[in-house]
Order: C-alpha cells, then structure tokens, then sequence
C-alpha cells in the first residue's frame, strides 16, 4: 500500500489495479499476457510500483497513471520484488537468481543459488538482503552482491522472510519448520 493509501493488486487476469483508499479504481493496467504472479507488488518511495509476471518480467508502473516506465526481464516467473532505502529493487527468478536493479532498471548484480527464488526478499537497517531458495536454503547478501551467511534447510525455502524488531529473521521451509535465526 502507498504513503496515500492506494492500494496496488496483480491479479491473474493480466491486469494490475490501484485503489484508492475510498474504494474508487484509479486505474487499470491490462498487460495482455499469459497471468501476472499473484506476487504482491512493491512500491519505491517515489510511488514508482514494481510488480513481477510469470512471462519474466519485472515492470516498473507510475503510480498515477499505470504506464509502463520500464520492464527487466530474467528467466521465467518472477518472485515479489523488495525495494531497499537507497531505490535498489531486488527480485528472484526461477532462474535460482537474486537480482538488484537500480531505478533505472538496469541490473547492477545478480546472486546465483543452487535453484529457484520464489522467496521475496526483505531488507534489514544495514542494507542486507535475506531470501530463500528451492535449494533448501536461506540466503543474507549484502547491498554488493557478497554472500553473508547461508542456512540449509530440510526443504525448500518459498516463503518471505520476517524480519524482528531486534533484527532477527524468522522464515520457513517445506521441511515443516520455522527457522529463528538471531540477530547478525
């Protein structure tokens, strides 16, 4: 949801929608493609909304009008997209890769895994990024690109990492388990 209070939703119909916070449709995009990601999209603190397709792309959107502003493409499904605090866009790939993109769209690096990045990422105070893999592990990249830390897990890890207020992450993993890990 924006500062204002619009809503933004991708929906399987190969549109995406913006809602106000009254409950009036700002505006329809209509992409013509073959099924947007039911993945949640991600808006930069410039409004700019960033939402990912199946079709392997991520699309940048103006917040009031809908129009495309720029698409990156990578290989295949799209995982929902983090915006960290200095604009850089970072989203998974079936491709098992963890991308950072500037404002632009531009690809500044890319991270690879042992296999695909559903996980959406999130982003702690210091810039690092946490995610999960179908690997069976848990992933923290620094704002370069530079490995952490990696956790295996018993399963693959589809689901979006939690960050807690003492700077812990919780996430889970097919294997059935939750996953506390402390602060870095």
């Amino acid at each position: 949801m924006a500062p204002d209070g619009t809503a933004y939703v991708a929906a399987f119909n190969d549109k995406v929608y913006a809602i106000t916070p009254v409950g009036t449709l700002r505006w329809v995009r209509a992409f013509g493609l073959f099924g947007l990601n039911v993945a949640s999209p991600a808006i930069g603190a410039d409004g700019t909304v960033y939402v990912g397709s199946i079709n392997g792309k991520l699309y940048a959107l103006d917040d009031l009008t809908g129009e495309s502003l720029w698409s990156f493409s990578a290989a295949g499904e799209i995982s929902s997209p983090a915006v960290g605090a200095d604009g850089t866009i970072y989203v998974g790939a079936v491709n098992g890769r963890l991308y950072a993109l500037g404002r632009d769209g531009a690809q500044k690096w890319s991270f690879a895994t042992g296999a695909r990045v559903l996980s959406s990422p999130a982003i702690d105070a210091q810039g690092r990024i946490y995610f999960g893999s179908d690997d069976d592990r848990i992933y923290a990249v620094s704002s370069t690109g530079s490995q952490v830390f990696s956790l295996r897990t018993g399963g693959d890890v589809r689901s979006s990492p939690a960050l807690t207020a003492n700077g812990g992450l919780v996430v889970g993993s097919s294997d059935g388990k939750v996953y506390a890990l402390g602060a870095p």
